[in-house]
């Protein structure tokens, strides 16, 4: 996981925490006001935030599973 997250910024990274919080700050605005809305609203901010990380590793975990060897480019 330490080199999984070589291939990434801590840009990334912290966006990826931020996106943590905002989905239980979602899942408890939504649990206390009883509202689907609250909760899709927050999910899709979440999911938003999570982007970035996705696509730095999407590409990195596909060469190795297909290709057996990490790449040879950090970010």
């Amino acid at each position: 996981m330490k080199r999984l997250m070589e291939y990434t910024t801590l840009l990334n990274l912290k966006l990826y925490l931020a996106s943590f919080a905002v989905t239980l700050v979602a899942f408890f605005v939504a649990s206390a006001a009883n509202s689907n809305l609250a909760l899709a609203l927050g999910l899709s901010a979440s999911v938003l935030m999570c982007w970035p990380l996705l696509r730095d590793l999407v590409p990195v975990g596909w060469s190795v599973v297909i290709h057996g060897r990490w790449p040879t480019r950090n970010v």
